[in-house]
């Protein structure tokens, strides 16, 4: 019998489903990475654009396109895909939360290299509580953003 609060962290029931999602999140952050690092951002005409190869990768915001209002996470892609390409200050200009969303997604590698690897112990679980309470703060603090910035644009010329 396992301690008190260790159930099923190791062997058991659920073991291998959870080995199996960890490890298929490490290969989802990989892919994602790998994406950034494909994708070619280009600046025309003071605006970054994303291409692959010959063809440029469109702007889709259905927000936006629904509403004429940018989202919260509008930029967020061409910012993440200019950190990766080393482009600091482009990627901040592009949307200030991108940086955020690569570090909380770095931070994710850890834990979930220890669960596919059958090492999980009670600091993947603190770990896990940490990292979403940091996930909610991102998200909280990216909407106080967006209304910020939306309330600025109405009071400057009286529309979004």
């Amino acid at each position: 019998m396992e301690p008190r609060g260790q159930e099923g962290t190791r062997g058991g029931a659920g073991a291998g489903t959870r080995r199996t999602g960890a490890a298929l999140l490490l290969v989802a952050i990989g892919l994602a990475f790998a994406a950034g690092l494909v994708l070619e951002p280009r600046e025309a005409d003071g605006d970054w654009t994303l291409r692959l190869g010959p063809f440029r990768v469109p702007d889709t915001c259905w927000f936006r396109a629904a509403t004429g209002i940018p989202c919260a996470s509008c930029g967020i892609t061409r910012s993440i895909v200019l950190l990766l390409h080393g482009r600091v200050r482009d990627s901040w200009e592009s949307h200030p939360f991108g940086w955020l969303l690569v570090a909380l997604a770095l931070l994710q590698i850890p834990p979930r290299a220890a669960v596919a690897a059958g090492r999980e112990g009670r600091w993947v679980r603190r770990w896990d509580r940490a990292w979403v309470w940091s996930a909610l703060a991102t998200l909280a603090a990216l909407l106080a953003w967006w209304g910020l910035r939306l309330g600025l644009a109405w009071c400057s010329s009286g529309r979004l």
